[in-house]
């Protein structure tokens, strides 16, 4: 098997894998579900982040005990026989990428239509959506080495706005404008610098 990714590209893959899109906007989910609490929602995190925890040192023990390229895919051969294996190789190439791809190239065009200020269910984010997958899917396909200086970028634009929530820490927000009207109108204005 060829190397195609150094230990910077592993490194961010896995950091931007962790981190997701998700931690942006399930935030509001959180809150919500917590009534604004502010201490349970990060003992919420907290308890989510263990159990990633817990499940990331169960692959890395697999890991070192099962050799093979396949993954998870040979991980369920092992453990528990070779026709499971097969369950998982057929549920992952048919329901899970599929599912993750189209929920990350929406999630993108979502967010790039927000900032043009698009309706987040028109056809232009649709359209900006396929546009993703399809370049996304070029990128991955014929220039391994760009994918991963793409990957290394991403997860670095990721971690700014998550080094930037210290500049709002002391400011008072208000929780309740969050859930009904977003980020903006609950956050007053902060300062621009990032660290």
């Amino acid at each position: 098997m060829n190397k195609k990714y150094g230990l910077l590209t592993a490194i961010a893959m896995v950091v931007g894998i962790v981190i997701g899109s998700g931690i942006f906007f399930k935030v509001q989910n959180i809150l919500t579900i917590t009534n604004g609490n502010v201490w349970l929602g990060i003992l919420a995190l907290i308890i989510g982040g263990i159990v990633m925890i817990i499940c990331a040192l169960t692959f890395s023990i697999l890991a070192t005990k099962y050799t093979e390229i396949n993954g998870i895919v040979d991980y369920s051969s092992a453990v528990v026989n070779h026709k499971y294996g097969n369950l998982m190789a057929w549920f992952i190439a048919t329901i899970y990428y599929p599912a993750m791809t189209s929920v990350l190239v929406w999630v993108t065009a979502r967010y790039t239509g927000q900032l043009f200020g698009w309706d987040l269910t028109s056809a232009n984010v649709m359209t900006l959506g396929v546009f993703y997958l399809v370049v996304m899917l070029a990128i991955n396909a014929f220039a391994p080495l760009l994918a991963g200086k793409l990957q290394i970028s991403t997860t670095i634009i990721k971690l700014i706005p998550l080094f930037q929530t210290r500049n709002v820490a002391d400011k008072e927000i208000d929780f309740s404008e969050l859930y009904l009207y977003g980020y903006s109108s609950a956050v007053p204005e902060i300062e621009r610098d990032i660290f």
